[in-house]
């Protein structure tokens, strides 16, 4: 069950143990005190392909974690607010499009409660994505109402951090009461998300620039790379990838930050380009020239600081 055919999730160890320490405690608890969910709880839970899957493998199991249907759905929970992993990028990106869609792209109310994050927070739309893959288990785990009960580890924060939590928690809590929501913030989880936010906050406008090189050979590749260290400034990670066609490095949505593609003149293609990806074609004669021209296009407050700065020594 902890990995199924779902796109191909896979749930690691630390989350495995969580999952299990809730299926326990439930175990427990229900034999005493039975939890109920409502109806429309249950149907927006048994709306979601993870749901499914659940029911179906808890049917696989020798021993039953569910003394009756009502914990199937306190599992569904448990699974629902954990962070699993995927070996596949294609698949993880369709994973998270469906579970964003699932619950958050229907709800608009909670769209804008993202938004307010970001705005007040200050976060780059660069980083975007990334504060959505954030925001994503967090509220998840809002479903039922079930924060409160929700078993994790312990997230401690530093002084600016605090900070941070406290214009996170005020947010929430002045979104609730516009919206009359009676959902019960868990404070551990608002400080693991805190964590993250505070990442993204700091990781904005001098972030590296990801370079990638697009070539048809090793040789290529490697003679591109030795004048990319060489001739380029220190704002650039170079990725050690070896493309051999254009279209496998194109696609936006799989990358949340500026970045840009060397591509060997014979595998270029025009206007493959975007806002936030720059393709440079380049052949070995021209590998120098090309790096002077990106140092221009992604500094070009510096570049004009230095020509000055020449032309008034001369």
């Amino acid at each position: 069950m902890w990995r199924n055919i779902f796109f191909d999730r896979d749930y690691p160890s630390s989350e495995r143990e969580i999952i299990i320490l809730g299926s326990q405690l439930s175990s427990q608890r229900a034999r005493q005190f039975p939890i109920q969910f409502s109806d429309d709880e249950k149907q927006t839970a048994q709306q979601t392909p993870l749901f499914g899957l659940l029911r179906e493998g808890v049917k696989t199991l020798k021993s039953t974690i569910c003394t009756n249907e009502e914990e199937l759905f306190f599992i569904y929970s448990l699974f629902n607010a954990r962070n699993y992993l995927c070996n596949n990028l294609e698949l993880l990106q369709k994973d998270f499009e469906v579970v964003y869609q699932n619950h958050i792209k229907c709800y608009p109310e909670i769209e804008k409660l993202l938004q307010q994050l970001r705005s007040a927070l200050n976060i780059s739309i660069e980083n975007e994505l990334l504060l959505k893959k954030a925001f994503l288990p967090f509220i998840r785990s809002t479903w039922a109402n079930m924060q409160l009960f929700q078993p994790d580890v312990i997230y401690l924060l530093d002084n600016d951090q605090q900070e941070l939590y406290q214009t996170v928690q005020h947010i929430l809590n002045q979104w609730a009461a516009d919206y009359q929501t009676e959902i019960h913030w868990n404070e551990n989880l608002i400080r693991k998300m805190t964590l993250t936010l505070d990442l993204l906050r700091r990781n904005t406008f001098d972030e590296k620039v990801e370079l990638y090189i697009v070539a048809p050979s090793d040789f290529n590749f490697l003679y591109y790379r030795k004048q990319l260290k060489a001739l380029l400034d220190d704002h650039f990670i170079i990725s050690n990838m070896i493309y051999n066609t254009l279209n496998e490095v194109v696609d936006d949505v799989f990358f949340c930050s500026k970045r840009i593609i060397v591509c060997d003149t014979a595998l270029y293609q025009p206007d493959l380009g975007s806002e936030n990806t720059l393709i440079f074609p380049v052949s070995l004669q021209t590998i120098n020239s090309t790096c002077f021209e990106i140092n221009q296009v992604i500094r070009p407050l510096e570049t004009e600081a230095v020509t000055e700065v020449g032309s008034f020594k001369k």
